[in-house]
C-alpha cells in the first residue's frame, strides 16, 4: 500500500519556469556568498548565510505558486525586492517559513492527496518545536489550517483531534506573561505591511477560476481552498509582525504576496467603471 503525503509535491525540472528557478537560485547563491564575504564574514559564515537566503528565495517562489497556481511568471516578481531585503537583513526565519508552506499545501491540496495521519503527526511535532523556540502563533495557525481543511469539501474527521491538541498548546501559552511582547517597528515595516496587505486582499477577492491541476490526480484546484489559504497566511504573518516584529525576517512570504498581487492592480479600473456609470 502506497501512502501519499499531502506535504510532498513533484518538481518538473523540464518545465521552463523550473529551469528559470534553478538558474535564479544558483545566481542568488553565488551573489549572496560574494556579498557576505565582502561584508566581512568568514567563509563558513558566508556559506551559511547564502544557503539560508537562497532557501528563502525558493520558499518565496513556492508560496507564490501555492497562492496563485496559474501565476507561473508572476511567481518570480517578488524575488527582485526580496534580494534587496536579503542584502540588508541577516535573520531569515526559514523553519517557520517551511512550516507555513506545508500548511498551505495541506489546505490547497496542490499535491493531489488528502492529508494523512503521518502528515498530521509531523505537523503536530513541528508546531510544538516552533512553539518552544519561536511562538504560540505556530500551533494556533496549524490548528486553524487543519480545522479549515476538515470543514471544506472532502475534509476528514481525523483532523479534529490534531487541530484540538494544537489549539490547546497555543492557548496554554497565554498563562505566561511573555506571550505578548513589546516590539519596535520602523516606518518602513509599517509601510510594507500596510501596502502589501490590501493589495493581496484585493488579489484574493478577484481569484475565481483556477486552470492549474493538482500533481497526482490532475483535478482542478479549488479557488475556495486557495483563497482561504491566502487569508490564513496573511493573518498569521500579520500576527507575527505585530507580536514579534517579524516582517523582513518573513520577507519571502510578504514578497510572494506582493509579486502575485502587482499584475492585478489594473483590475481596480474595471471596478471604478460601474461606479462612474
Amino acid at each position: 500500500m502506497v501512502v501519499r503525503s499531502s506535504l510532498i509535491r513533484s518538481f518538473d525540472r523540464k518545465e521552463k519556469s523550473s529551469k528559470w528557478l534553478i538558474g535564479i537560485l544558483i545566481a542568488s547563491l553565488i551573489s549572496l556568498y560574494i556579498w557576505s564575504i565582502y561584508s566581512g564574514n568568514g567563509v563558513i559564515e558566508a556559506v551559511k548565510h547564502s544557503l539560508v537566503k537562497t532557501m528563502g528565495f525558493y520558499l518565496s517562489w513556492c508560496f507564490a505558486r501555492e497562492l496563485d497556481p496559474d501565476a507561473k511568471v508572476e511567481a518570480f516578481y517578488g524575488l527582485a525586492p526580496l534580494f534587496i531585503i536579503f542584502i540588508f537583513v541577516d535573520e531569515v526565519l526559514i523553519m517557520p517559513g517551511i512550516f507555513f508552506w506545508l500548511l498551505a499545501r495541506i489546505l490547497t491540496r496542490s499535491s493531489g492527496s488528502m492529508v494523512t495521519n503521518f502528515d498530521l503527526i509531523f505537523v503536530l511535532f513541528f508546531s510544538v518545536y516552533l512553539y518552544f523556540f519561536y511562538s504560540f502563533i505556530f500551533p494556533l495557525s496549524a490548528s486553524i489550517f487543519i480545522f479549515a481543511d476538515y470543514k471544506l469539501k472532502g475534509g476528514q474527521k481525523r483532523n479534529i483531534p490534531y487541530a484540538s491538541f494544537m489549539l490547546i498548546i497555543s492557548l496554554l501559552s497565554f498563562l505566561n506573561l511573555y506571550t505578548i511582547e513589546k516590539t519596535e517597528t520602523s516606518i518602513i515595516d509599517i509601510l510594507m505591511v500596510s501596502l502589501i496587505t490590501p493589495m493581496f486582499a484585493f488579489r484574493l477577492s478577484t481569484l475565481k477560476n483556477i486552470l492549474s491541476t493538482s500533481d497526482r490526480d490532475k483535478y482542478f484546484l479549488s479557488p475556495k481552498r486557495i483563497k482561504l489559504a491566502g487569508i490564513l497566511l496573511l493573518m498569521s504573518s500579520t500576527a507575527l509582525a505585530i507580536n514579534y516584529g517579524y516582517i523582513f525576517q518573513m520577507g519571502f512570504l510578504w514578497m510572494a504576496m506582493l509579486g502575485i498581487s502587482i499584475p492585478h492592480i489594473k483590475n481596480l479600473k474595471t471596478l471604478q467603471k460601474p461606479l462612474e456609470g
